[in-house]
């Protein structure tokens, strides 16, 4: 899969554990460029990458969703993660669990998911 992880969980730890996966994964938290984003801003540039943006962060990101719904446009995915931002093992395995329900790009088309 491809994914964005937003600032929140773009630890070394966790990237490192999701590209042994063979995932995409591009660390907004580790780009310059991309950790000055807005999240609006960033949400919008992983729906052009076709990532699923994966975050911690739940005050901001289920307004986003909810207006890129409203507003009838597509996204990518997003999982909105609960876990402790360095349980890299726990959330990598919670999210083997939904790529296994949701196996390709495509089932991933404007659903958001809790991890």
């Amino acid at each position: 899969m491809r994914l964005l992880l937003d600032c929140d969980l773009s630890s070394h730890g966790l990237v490192r554990l999701l590209e042994k996966r063979r995932h995409d994964v591009v660390a907004a938290g580790r780009v310059i460029g991309l950790r000055e984003l807005d999240d609006p801003d960033l949400f919008e540039l992983a729906q052009r990458e076709r990532r699923i943006v994966i975050t911690h962060n739940l005050a901001d990101f289920p307004d986003i969703l909810v207006d890129w719904g409203q507003s009838g446009r597509v996204h990518h995915g997003c999982v909105l993660c609960r876990q402790p931002p360095n349980a890299y093992g726990e959330i990598a395995r919670r999210l083997d669990r939904w790529f296994v329900a949701h196996p390709t790009p495509r089932s991933w088309r404007n659903l958001a998911v809790w991890l």
